[in-house]
């Protein structure tokens, strides 16, 4: 089962989490109400409530990218002394990326994460993992819990979180990825185009690039997922704190 959900689910996953995303940004549907209520829906197969607060979280990301203590992909003081350049630690980080995202949220006192959105993501979401325990067991909850961890940390495709912000050339703040694993993704990697507009749908960022050469070519990009996942875990220069940082100093 952790074999599959590592092999397949981590790319299915993704793509949910694709669609989670050009939720937030109100990009799927005409209405935001329809898009709050895809955005819930898409992500029930996550195992996790994840819909509405990622919305709330990911739109404070854009407003302060690489904020210390508001945007929740800056990890904390303690996390960057726990890791430093050790390939062990690096791993576990990894491993953990989705559960220390999730905690990095209570650093936000500004917002809250409970309201009407996340209590009906809540209550479907029980819902929908008791159907799938009832129908197909403890192993199939399992597996797509597995599938959503993977997706998101100690998988190739986890390299995403280090090529999307960590400075990996000429303090470059932010990168994108332009390697074939965007075709079963919806192009999450174009992050550079996404973040200069938010307001297009990942299915046209390749568009952008093309009619924006100026901007895109000169830039540095990653080729493979694969290598930079290998890489962050062997070399010793590559840390999580190697990024551009903005606010009141590092939580």
């Amino acid at each position: 089962m952790l074999i599959l959900a590592w092999c397949v689910g981590a790319f299915l996953a993704l793509a949910l989490w694709t669609l989670v995303h050009e939720c937030s940004h109100d990009l799927v549907l005409p209405r935001v109400a329809g898009n709050r209520r895809l955005g819930i829906i898409a992500s029930l197969p996550l195992g996790l409530p994840v819909g509405a607060p990622f919305r709330t979280y990911h739109l404070l990301h854009h407003r302060h990218p690489g904020h210390a203590r508001l945007d929740v992909d800056v990890p904390a003081r303690w996390e960057c002394r726990f890791v430093r350049n050790c390939a062990v630690r690096k791993a576990l980080w990894l491993a953990a990326n989705p559960l220390l995202q999730s905690m990095r949220t209570a650093r936000i006192r500004e917002v809250s994460m409970a309201d009407r959105w996340f209590a009906l993501n809540l209550v479907l979401q029980a819902m929908f993992n008791a159907a799938i325990v009832i129908a197909f067991g403890w192993q199939a909850l399992g597996y797509l819990l597995a599938a959503n961890c993977f997706s998101l940390g100690l998988h190739p495709l986890g390299a995403r979180f280090i090529q999307e912000h960590c400075t990996l050339r000429d303090r470059q703040e932010t990168n994108s990825y332009y390697g074939v694993l965007n075709r079963l993704v919806f192009n999450a990697g174009y992050h550079n185009e996404h973040h200069d507009i938010a307001r297009i749908p990942w299915s046209r960022l390749p568009q952008l690039r093309l009619a924006a050469p100026e901007f895109y070519d000169e830039l540095y990009a990653e080729r493979s997922w694969g290598a930079l996942f290998v890489r962050f875990l062997t070399d010793a220069d590559m840390r999580i704190d190697g990024r551009v940082i903005r606010g009141e100093g590092r939580p």
